[in-house]
Parts: C-alpha cells; structure tokens; sequence
C-alpha cells in the first residue's frame, strides 16, 4: 500500500494554488484544484488510508482511472512510499530516524536492517568515546563493545553528554552500559573493564565477536600499540576510525596500512613523552562534535546518500570549518597553505633554524647580507603563518620559539625595547576587545556600537550610547596613554625621528615640511569637496559625528573569484601585463581571504614568491583592497634581492596606490557598469576621506600629542581632551563639528595611533603622488608607466626624492604636490557627478 512521504513536509498555499514540499531542495506543485488536491494528501498521509481515501473519491467524484493517473504522477515525482512491515515494527521507537532518512528517499529497510546487523568496538570511554557509543545506540546499531578501566570522575560529567553526578566513582564501562539500555533496549552492550596497552589486551574481544568497526578514542596509547591494531584490523577485515581532538581540531580518520605512518608521524602518540607537558581539555564542544563525525562515517557506510569513502574527516571549533579528505596527507587544509612548500619545505624548517644557529654562532660579528636576507624571509613566513593560524597545523611552534630566540640574540640591545612594546600591545588589545556597553539587559561590544550607531535613526539613542561609548573609552584612557608614552619614548628625542624617517619612510623632514605646508593649505578646500558628497543632508560647514547615515545603495556582494574576474577584465586591454599578474595570483592559489581586518603582501625575495592575506567582505571597498595589495605584489619581484634593505613605505604605498586608481578608472569605464557607478563612486569617496582626511587629522594629533610630552614630560586624559578640542581649528577653520565632544577619545582604539610613529602620514602622501603617477601614465601609457617604476625598483632609486628623480627627471618638489592635489580635485569631481542621477560621463583622461 502507498502512503505519502509525509517526511518532504509538504506545505499548502490555497491563495495561490500551490503546494511545496522538501526532499533535499524545495520543490513546488502548481495545482487546478487546491482543495480536491490538499484532501488527497492528507488521506495519502495516514496508514491503513483506503477507507479515507474511498471517502475522498466519493466527495469530488473521482473515478478509479482519474484516481490512478493522480497516483502516477505523484510516483513519478518520487512522493510516494510503500507502507513497511518493519518500519510500523520500529514507528514509535525510530519514527524520528526514519522521518529523517525517508526525506531523502532511502530504503528504511536496508538502513535498519545494516545498523541492526553492525558490531562495533569502542577504545576508550571518555568525552569522545562514551558519546559516539551513546549515538550509535540511539541510531540503532545492533551491537556495541566497549573497552575501558577507567572510573567516572567529577571532571567527566561537564565533558560530554552521556554521564551524570550520580554515576561519580562508578565503572565508566558499566555506567555507560547502563545508559546504553536506557537509551535503546534493543543494543546489545558487551564490556571489558580493563586497560589497553596492547594488542593482547583486545584478544578476547576479537576471538568472542565479529568486529565491523572499531572506534579509537583513547589518548593514553603508543604508535606499536596502533600499528599492531592496524594490522590486526586488516587481517580480520575491519574498519579502523581513529576519533579525538587536538588543538582547534575534532578529526576521524579511517586508518589503514598505507597511511598510519603518516598519521603517526604528524601526531601527538609520536612525540617524546619525556618533552611533553599536556593536559586533556575536551569538553562538550569535542565531544558532540566527534559523536557526529563518528555517527556521519557510520551512516554514510550504511547507505546515507552517495557516499565514497574519504580517510579524513575534520572540523575546526575555531573557524567552523568541516572537511572530507581523500588522503590524510591533504590535511594541510586550503591549496594556499598548501602552496607554502613552494616557499620553503615545511618539514625541513627545524633544520633550517638549527643550521642557521651554527653559522651565526660562528660569526661572531656582523652577519653577511646573504644571510640577512635569508633569516628576514624566514621571519617573514613565519608571521604569515602566526596571522593563517598555521604554525600549529604544521607543529613548528617550538621550532618558532627557537627562531625568535635566534633573532633576538643577534642583537641584544634592541630586545628589551622590543619585547616590551609588543607586551603593551598585547594587553593593549585584550583591553580594548573587553570594552562592553551595557544596552538594558544586554551588553554589546563597544566595536559592534561603533559600526552601527550612525544606522540608529533616533538622534538622542545615537547621542546616549555615544556617551556610554565615551566614559567605557575614558576609564581606560589613561592606561592607553600610558602605552603610547612608552612605546614612543624613542621619538621625544626629535633627532631620532629624522632617522626614522629616512630609515623606514625613505623620506627627510624637509619632505615632510614641504608637503605639510602646501597640504595645509588645501586641507580644508579638500575636506569640503569630500564632505559635501559624503555627507550630504549635513549644513553647510557644519559636520555632525552622529549624522544619520541612510541607507546605501545595494551593491551586491562579490565572491574572492569574482574579484578576480573584475580586476582580469578591468586592465584585459589596458595593461596586459599587470593583468597577466593577476591571473597568476589566482592561478597559484596565493591570496587568501579572512575575516580579521587585516590586509598584507608577503614578499619571499628567495624564492620570489608573493603571498597575499586579505579581509575580502564582499564589498567593493574591499575590491578596492585587493587592487591595491595586488599593486604590492607586481612589483616586489622589481627588487630582487635587496626588497628588505632597499623597500621604503612611502614609495612602497604609492606604487600600490598608483594600481588602485589606475583600477578605479579602468572599473568605472568597464562595459555593464552603468547600474553600479552611484554605489562604486560613494564607497570609493569614503576611502578617499579615510586615507587623506582622517590619516592627516591623526598624524597632526599624534604630533601635538608628543609635542605635549616634550614640553610637560607627560599627558593626562584632560590634556589629551584639551588637545582634541583646539586640534580642528588647526586644519579647519570654517568647518564647525557637531557631537564631536564624546568622539575625541575614539583616536584611542585606533592601535596604529597608539603604537606606530608617523605611519597616517604616509596615507595622504603616497595617495597623492600616485594620483600623479597616475596622471603621468594616461601622458606615456600604462605599460611603459609600469616598466620605468619597476627599472627605479631594480636600480635602488627606492627613496623619496630617488624615486621622483627616476621617474620625473625631478626631485619631490612643491609642483608634484599642487599638481596631484589638481588631480586629486578632478577626481572628486568626477566621483561626485557618478553620485548623481543619469550621469554619462566617462573617466580617465
């Protein structure tokens, strides 16, 4: 007898003749007659349904024959099952399992009945190991056998799902048995109250029952122990699933004579016990998760959809990331990480490390460049892995500890300084990530305030939490500033400032001054432009920090690969070899998308290979981003060998933002763009307020606020208050601010404020000198544009004035910056008429 596949869920819509149902993705049925045909469902949805079903032909007047073709088309679209003996045995105690599996069509029968028949054997009785057995009788295995001497303890109970406090002290075997035959009388529960330390251990149980899987969950175990289980497994064909956590992973691996080597080499069972301090931290996180591993395996085996064997399977607590592998090898999670053995072969960096130790030690005095170059690379990959959260993966956090050791006894006089900065700015940020507001009953992190107080419609909601904002901000305040007197102490001496400049930005003072000077000037002619756009229901010269942001226009999300096919058809005609670039990128797998805001080119010259780590969200501001780290890259390799010692933030920044703008163009004019332009152009000004009114408003704060020291040897949260309110006037003389009273502390979370030197300088005088660059491309073409910069590179013409005089013939001079600041303007412009309705006008030269 059919009846309706009642688990498809099937829903009616009488309004609009329709009905939709589930069985893997929703699926509709357009329907005549909704009532006739919603009767039928229900009489098909209930057992022993003739009777109903006679009824219902009786009440619309359906005969034998219409009734039939009915039938056959709900066949023919899989609604229909037969009604099984089994299954009505089962209805009450497995009705939910088999809901679940009749969703999908599978043959109940077969399922049950290969559950019913399996035998499995569980190793270790802990927080995987209890609840995998647990799960399994409540899925309706046939047969469990469980090893284990050890007694319930208190620190079990919270660790898993299956013991409680009145099995303390108890037998974890027998307790476990007991809640087996609780959970599912139809379980057969055999158990060994006793230890396994080897193979002879197991004996029994082999010789007493046949063994369909056995499942590894013991932590206390030696790679003789688990290569003898192998073998033995393979002789009396069973399957052996290793199931445990460690670190942020909960894994099962299905192990057999060709890969327990590699699991045994690349796990902990392996490691010098005589070097090893370690406390088990499962909890109830590990322990659901590796039930549900354990129990996927067990079904996928027993005709739970398609299912090909994979040896791994994984889940990490930390990111929520759920893999099936072919090869355990493949463990090596995404093809970037994977792609690093380009860079250098994982499993000869301990060796590296030590050799370079040798050689340094032997030294005793300068170390040769060759070897500089080296060790920076080496540093350099291993920060990579530290922000991919690699360097546990591959266990080289030893070998890390052992190289940082080794850099800093090159040169002892710059750890101390050092070690301490980086001591601020960890408790600096565990300070900040600890800023609560409290909202009602609620408490919101003061980040989560900051990124949606400017959506809140009502003025005084805004201006409360701005205040709540202010005094969580202020009672931190002086801690923070605290930080920033410490880590810029070097910088009070203004004769160390200039070093730094020409060391790290590869620019004088006298740069500096000129560019200040001239963009002082039209600082405020700047900000108008840019405000009047960006802030459009704003009065004029009045700028309100809680203005009601209405919403933007939709600019749909972008996908990573749909980046990448906007940038590739962006330059397709106009700089075939930046495009080319791109592809390779994409190609080699070496940009890798996360969500932490940060944004980074890591340059190896060794190997002179690119790596990319970006906080793509989908926006095109993030576009924007990846234009510009992509700008990085095409031209790190210019500098061969000397990227480190000849590669200086000012030139570095601009000839990333040169490709930016040169891409910011190239988009707007781009066929199909039309729709998008009002959206592109609004986000685009936004970034342009970030990077050449905001970074400037920052660097002048940071200058009055060391100014300050110099003179009083110290600043309170008052003085600093002080300085935020005559700091406007400074730079915006005709721009009144509204609300900006509880926004002077803000500049405090900004932890490049409160740890860099000078580095919001460098914002505003690479963009505009890209703009410059840029203008000077469209003059003599974008290849040729590209190769001259790329000569400068090579020939070491990498500083400031170096730079201007390779590319321009001249020295960074006070016509460069009016010029770009010209530029700069028309840009606006342009932007500002994109934000306008039915504009048809075309960028770029």
């Amino acid at each position: 007898m059919n009846r309706l596949r009642t688990s498809l869920s099937f829903r009616g819509y009488p309004d609009q003749s329709l009905v939709t149902y589930y069985d893997g993705e929703q699926k509709d049925i357009s329907v005549d007659q909704f009532s006739l045909f919603w009767e039928l469902l229900e009489a098909l949805s209930i057992t022993n349904s003739q009777n109903k079903i006679q009824a219902w032909k009786d009440k619309h007047g359906v005969s034998d024959e219409e009734y039939e073709s009915i039938m056959e088309v709900l066949k023919e679209n899989n609604l229909l099952e037969e009604e099984s003996e089994k299954a009505e045995r089962y209805t009450e105690f497995f009705k939910r399992n088999l809901n679940f599996f009749r969703t999908y069509g599978w043959n109940t029968d077969v399922i049950l009945d290969k559950l019913s028949s399996l035998t499995i054997s569980i190793i270790g009785a802990g927080t995987v190991g209890a609840s995998i057995a647990y799960t399994c009788a409540k899925m309706g295995v046939g047969k469990i056998i469980i090893h284990d001497s050890d007694h319930v303890e208190a620190k079990n109970i919270p660790a898993q799902f299956v013991y409680d406090c009145n099995d303390t002290g108890n037998s974890k075997v027998v307790a476990l048995k007991n809640k087996i035959y609780e959970a599912n009388p139809h379980t057969e529960v055999v158990i060994y109250d006793k230890k396994v330390e080897e193979i002879q251990d197991l004996e029994q149980s082999f010789t007493e029952h046949k063994v369909d899987y056995i499942y590894s969950c013991f932590d206390d175990s030696f790679s003789e122990l688990y290569r003898n289980l192998i073998n033995k497994s393979s002789e009396l064909g069973i399957t052996c699933i290793v199931l445990g956590y460690a670190y942020d992973m909960t894994v099962a691996y299905i192990l057999d004579k060709d890969n327990i080597n590699f699991f045994l080499d690349h796990s902990i069972i392996s490691f010098d016990r005589d070097f090893l301090i370690t406390e088990n931290r499962g909890m109830m996180l590990q322990s659901l998760i590796g039930s549900y591993l354990g129990t996927r395996i067990l079904l996928g085996e027993s005709g739970f959809m398609p299912h090909k064997r994979k040896e791994a399977y994984t889940f990490n607590v930390k990111t929520m990331e759920f893999q099936m592998l072919d090869c355990i090898e493949e463990l090596v999670v995404d093809e970037f990480t994977k792609d690093l053995n380009t860079i250098y072969k994982l499993e000869e960096i301990p060796q590296m490390v030590t050799e370079y130790r040798k050689v340094i030690d032997n030294v005793g005095g300068k170390i040769p460049q060759g070897l500089e170059v080296e060790l920076l690379s080496l540093q350099q990959f291993f920060t990579l892995l530290i922000n991919i959260d690699a360097l546990e993966t591959f266990q080289l956090e030893k070998v890390y500890q052992d190289f940082t050791q080794l850099i800093n006894s090159i040169d002892d006089e710059q750890d101390s300084p050092t070690e301490q900065s980086e001591d601020y700015y960890v408790k600096y940020m565990s300070l900040i990530n600890h800023m609560n507001i409290s909202l009602g009953d609620q408490i919101e992190g003061i980040y989560s305030i900051f990124s949606r107080i400017n959506q809140i419609s009502d003025e005084q909601e805004r201006k409360l939490l701005q205040e709540k904002c202010f005094t969580e901000i202020k009672e931190y305040a002086d801690v923070i500033l605290d930080y920033f007197e410490e880590t810029k102490k070097p910088f009070i001496e203004l004769a160390n400032t200039t070093k730094y400049m020409e060391q790290v930005f590869g620019c004088s003072d006298h740069h500096l001054d000129i560019f200040n000077k001239i963009y002082q000037e039209q600082f405020e002619s700047l900000t108008k432009r840019i405000y009047e756009v960006i802030f459009p229901n704003n009065q004029t010269n009045h700028v309100d920090f809680l203005y009601f942001q209405e919403e933007k226009e939709e600019i749909p999300d972008l996908e990573l690969e749909k980046g990448f096919q906007l940038l590739r058809n962006a330059f397709k005609d106009r700089n075939y070899p930046f495009m080319r670039h791109i592809g390779e990128l994409e190609n080699k797998s070496a940009v890798k998308q996360n969500h932490s805001n940060l944004n980074r080119t890591f340059y190896f010259p060794p190997v002179k290979e690119n790596k990319i780590i970006i906080d793509f969200n989908g926006s095109y501001n993030s576009l924007f981003t990846l234009a510009h780290e992509i700008g990085h890259s095409y031209f790190n390799k210019a500098y061969n060998d000397s990227f480190f010692d000849d590669s200086y933030k000012l030139v570095n920044e601009t000839i990333a933002n040169y490709k930016e703008i040169s891409f910011l163009h190239a988009l707007m004019n781009a066929p199909g763009m039309d729709g998008q332009k009002k959206g592109i152009s609004m986000e685009y000004l936004h970034r342009m307020n970030k990077t050449l009114i905001s970074s400037y408003s920052i660097y002048v704060l940071e200058n009055q606020t060391l100014q300050h020291i110099r003179s009083n040897g110290k600043i309170s949260v008052e003085d600093f208050l002080q300085i935020q309110e005559e700091s406007p006037a400074l730079l915006l003389k005709d721009i009144n601010f509204i609300n900006r009273k509880h926004a002077n502390l803000n500049v405090l979370l900004n932890p490049g404020f409160v740890f860099d030197y000078q580095d919001h300088i460098q914002e505003p005088v690479s963009f505009l000198l890209a703009m410059y660059l840029y203008d000077y491309s469209l003059k003599h073409g974008e290849d040729y544009t590209d190769y001259q910069i790329k000569t400068a590179l090579a020939n070491k013409s990498t500083r400031l004035d170096s730079f201007c005089h390779s590319m321009f013939g001249t020295s960074f001079n006070q016509e460069i910056i009016h010029h770009s600041i010209g530029v700069t303007n028309r840009l606006i412009e342009m932007l500002k008429e994109y934000t306008e309705e039915n504009s048809s006008i075309k960028m770029g030269s």
